[in-house]
């Protein structure tokens, strides 16, 4: 299973010496409604984990982030994409997850 994930540092617009972090995850464990979390304190201390809701930093840059998933999406890598773990959807790199049954 191959699964894309990717970190993004946000600057605080409340603090220009502070970022957070936002991060995609794109696995089949996590869905796609609950893909986001951030390091900043709204999203960690006013239940936007557990809710699925975003904070202002993850809506700031959740349109760099890829959804695709070699299980799930229709466009397929070639064999070359496969080879160099770059996404057919992005041409972004890819990361191989193993999986435990």
């Amino acid at each position: 299973m191959v699964k894309q994930s990717k970190v993004v540092k946000v600057a605080s617009r409340t603090d220009p010496s502070k970022a957070y972090e936002v991060t995609a995850d794109f696995s089949e464990q996590r869905g796609h409604d609950n893909n986001f979390e951030c390091t900043c304190p709204a999203y960690q201390y006013q239940g936007m984990a557990e809710s699925g809701a975003k904070c202002k930093h993850i809506l700031e840059v959740e349109d760099q982030f890829c959804d695709w998933h070699s299980e799930s999406s229709d466009d397929a890598q070639t064999e070359e994409q496969e080879r160099e773990h770059v996404c057919p959807r992005c041409g972004g790199r890819t990361e191989t997850a193993m999986m435990g049954v």
